[in-house]
């Protein structure tokens, strides 16, 4: 057993890239091509520049979040330089190995001149994160009530839901306490509570948890919007109660580190889900693809801006 933990720890990256080509060639053996580029050639423009408006949002809110986060640690960092790391580290993130490897370059960008607050840096992208995804449960919890049809993910949906809010609880109220009177010899487990506790430390008010959810909640209500009007641009109509309730789902997928970069989980389950509801393979596939290319495109320019700051500071120095 300690053999193969040892191998699969040694090459997990080409286990990844293995399982993630695996599954898009599973998936691209029944794709017509010709009619996947059609569908891409007769994109519907004013829907694509709707996308485009809701994505530009979705990077200004988020970039706010975060920059909200760091006034509450006690840093008085200029909007524009999260906004800028942001928008890099989103397009960082399609390239990575890990869905939370932009987490990183937001780390890296911030602490260059604060190396010894690397741990209080860390945690304001741990806590944006995870305000993040309780964003997205709170949104697939409340659109599984509109839209009951698989009564197991509900159930599923729900559990995580609670799971959550429990810990929410846990970290505002007694996450201290534990801290303070408990002696606990397993590290995970310290590591746990103080992560929890210090959280706690930082979003200490109900003001302050609500910003955070209602940033997490619109972070990814835009985000799910995005890709229901790139699927309109595709000619893909089904409801947006619909894309609410399987794009968490996939989202979550992306994020276990089984896949390169969530390629092939990604595109699964844009065909799979939209497969249960009447559209075909290369619809279904097109909306994955041109869900991917927009990020990248869109998010290229923050890639840039860090790459000409870097630039002019060494010029500088």
């Amino acid at each position: 057993m300690y053999s193969l933990i040892t191998l699969i720890k040694k090459y997990h990256k080409i286990l990844q890239i293995l399982i993630s080509a695996i599954i898009l060639l599973i998936i691209l053996r029944d794709i017509n091509f010709n009619q996947l580029f059609t569908i891409i050639k007769s994109i519907n423009i004013q829907w694509y520049i709707h996308a485009i408006i809701i994505f530009a949002f979705s990077v200004i809110i988020v970039s706010y979040k975060w920059w909200k986060i760091l006034v509450f640690q006690g840093y008085s960092y200029e909007y524009k330089k999260i906004f800028k790391i942001n928008l890099g580290a989103s397009f960082y993130n399609q390239f990575l190995p890990s869905r939370v490897g932009g987490d990183a370059i937001k780390i890296f960008f911030l602490i260059k001149d604060r190396v010894k607050e690397k741990g209080k840096i860390s945690m304001s992208v741990i806590i944006d994160r995870l305000f993040n995804l309780l964003g997205i449960i709170l949104v697939a919890v409340f659109s599984s009530l509109t839209f009951k049809k698989d009564t197991t993910l509900f159930v599923v949906m729900i559990s995580i839901f609670f799971s959550l809010i429990l810990m929410l609880f846990f970290v505002v109220l007694i996450s201290g306490y534990f801290k303070k009177k408990l002696f606990i010899k397993m590290t995970i487990v310290k590591k746990i509570i103080n992560t929890l506790h210090s959280i706690k430390y930082y979003i200490n008010s109900l003001k302050k948890i609500l910003f955070m959810i209602i940033g997490g909640v619109l972070y990814a209500m835009l985000t799910f919007i995005m890709n229901y009007y790139l699927g309109k641009s595709l000619g893909i109509n089904i409801s947006l109660d619909y894309y609410l309730f399987f794009l968490p789902i996939i989202f979550v997928a992306t994020i276990i580190p089984i896949s390169f970069g969530g390629f092939g989980i990604r595109e699964g389950g844009f065909v799979y889900f939209l497969g249960l509801v009447g559209v075909d393979q290369e619809h279904a596939l097109s909306l994955s693809l041109l869900s991917y290319f927009t990020v990248l495109i869109l998010s290229a320019p923050g890639y840039f801006l860090l790459i000409m700051d870097s630039s002019s500071k060494k010029d500088i120095d």
